[in-house]
């Protein structure tokens, strides 16, 4: 079997959230946006804890059923998604979806 692409989680917004009135630009300004949830796979905690950042709290936030409705509540600016990088791709190549760290 051959894998066609790799797979990983990565940071996902809004555009005007990266330069905003609290611009996303190093990984500690997560801890000043909203984290948004996929209810199937809650994986900020690992993220945040590879880069070392245990001070953000990633409890908070709000959760969403599907994968997919994490990514427009990005797209429309209620916060930061961990996404797929698979799944965002044409939202970020449209401009619709920006990575802010």
């Amino acid at each position: 079997m051959e894998k066609l692409y790799a797979e990983y989680l990565l940071p996902v917004c809004s555009p005007l959230l990266l330069t905003g009135e609290k611009p996303l630009k190093t990984p500690e300004d997560l801890a000043k946006h909203t984290l948004l949830h996929d209810a199937s796979r809650r994986d900020w905690q690992t993220y945040t804890r590879q880069l070392g950042l245990n001070h953000i709290n990633v409890q908070q936030g709000p959760i969403f059923s599907h994968s997919a409705m994490v990514l427009q509540a990005a797209i429309h600016g209620q916060g930061v998604a961990l996404a797929n990088n698979v799944m965002a791709q044409s939202e970020i190549e449209a401009g619709r979806l920006g990575l802010p760290v």
